[in-house]
């Protein structure tokens, strides 16, 4: 078993350069983001403008935004009283570094209503609106079409290609998809087209099933090799398919001069990787942004933290949870997870605030220690909130 990771506290000093925080359930996250971007407007003079945090939906944009300007209305107070909430993190903004004196407490205070006043300027958006706002920065230097429209009418294009493809196998040859357990031309359809809309929506990944491992299902006996050569044949054609699919759409997408969501991503990475252009790109990005902060990081794909580790090589922290890395059916990747934080200097917020103590206990004794099918990823223990009533629901008498 991994040893686990020291507990995150924001009365520790500013990490320098890379970091990983484990953050499980109910611990404390949004809390712990604010804080830290506080530390770093107070600490380090950072600049609204300065800050990047990207998150995964729209809503927990909008929370963080909202969490972090409440975050930096109550360092102002703390700042202008000279008094912080007891035990509070923010007893921290009022230590005077040694040989200063408290002028330095009116310059942080300074550099909070600025940033208060300018907070307009930062950037907390979802990886779509970064790799959009990145895209229109970049402009000509990106290497993507200017005028492409962004769209979000992929599903219908997707349905669109996807029925033109059968249907021209199928005139073809009636026979060319007899290789599917459906044979009945909806259900391949139906197959097709949620294939190709994941690969669309994680360009990243890999088509399954994979044409050299995969055999059939509820077999009494194992194949022939005759019969694993005709099986592997099958997956080929079909992975084929999904590729000559997801390709159709591209080309039918450029030239209608439109682009999807997903594209943001892919252009991005393009232009931060390409050989002619592409260290400019980088400079670009990493000038803008002193602060980099990527929530959810679970739901990071491979292109997504390839776009990241690509731009920023500077103050980048990543906060997520490795237990929900595993659900690949809502897009997770856990290779791209355990790759992108491994070796990385990582802390663990280990303190649930939202549930009663007793189930915090009680989910500890029932999966404290164990691997989720992967030794790297181990359910840590989660200490209840200091002072939290063992259970909230009273009994009720018969």
């Amino acid at each position: 078993m991994s040893p686990q990771p020291q507990p995150f506290d924001l009365r520790d000093d500013l990490p320098e350069g890379r970091l990983v925080i484990d953050a499980s359930a109910g611990t404390g996250k949004t809390f712990s983001l604010s804080g830290i971007v506080i530390r770093h407007i107070v600490e380090r003079k950072l600049q609204a403008g300065e800050l990047l945090v990207v998150t995964f939906t729209r809503a927990a944009a909008a929370e963080l935004r909202d969490r972090t300007r409440a975050a930096l209305v109550a360092a102002l107070e703390v700042l202008t009283t000279r008094k912080a909430p007891p035990d509070s993190w923010m007893e921290r903004l009022l230590d005077v570094p040694d040989g200063e004196d408290d002028s330095v407490l009116d310059t942080r205070r300074e550099c909070v209503a600025l940033a208060i006043a300018s907070f307009d300027d930062a950037t907390i958006t979802t990886i779509h609106g970064f790799c959009q706002l990145a895209l229109q920065q970049l402009g000509l230097r990106s290497g993507a079409p200017i005028g492409d429209e962004l769209s979000d009418r992929t599903s219908a294009l997707v349905d669109e290609v996807c029925r033109d493809l059968v249907v021209t196998r199928l005139h073809a040859d009636p026979s060319a998809l007899s290789w599917a357990a459906d044979t009945s031309p909806s259900s391949v359809l139906e197959h097709l087209n949620q294939a190709v809309t994941a690969v669309l929506g994680n360009p990243g990944s890999r088509i399954e099933p994979d044409p050299v491992s995969a055999v059939p299902r509820k077999r009494k006996k194992p194949l022939d090799a005759a019969e694993t050569d005709a099986w592997r044949q099958r997956l080929v054609t079909w992975v084929g398919l999904v590729r000559t699919a997801v390709k159709e759409v591209r080309r039918r997408q450029r030239a209608a001069g439109v682009m999807g969501y997903d594209d943001l991503i892919t252009r991005l990475r393009d232009a931060l990787t390409a050989e002619e252009g592409g260290a400019a790109a980088r400079a670009v990005l990493a000038s803008r942004y002193r602060l980099v902060l990527v929530d959810e990081f679970q739901d990071t794909d491979r292109v997504q933290w390839e776009v990241f580790s690509t731009a920023f090589t500077g103050n980048l922290i990543t906060v997520g949870d490795p237990k929900q890395a595993i659900y690949r059916f809502r897009g997770a990747d856990v290779d791209a997870y355990l790759s992108a934080t491994r070796d990385q200097p990582t802390r663990r917020l280990d303190t649930n605030y939202r549930s009663d103590a007793d189930l915090v206990e009680a989910t500890n004794c029932l999966l404290e220690g164990v691997d989720l099918a992967n030794p790297q990823i181990v359910v840590p223990r989660v200490e209840p909130r200091p002072g939290s009533v063992g259970r909230a629901l009273k009994e009720v008498a018969p």
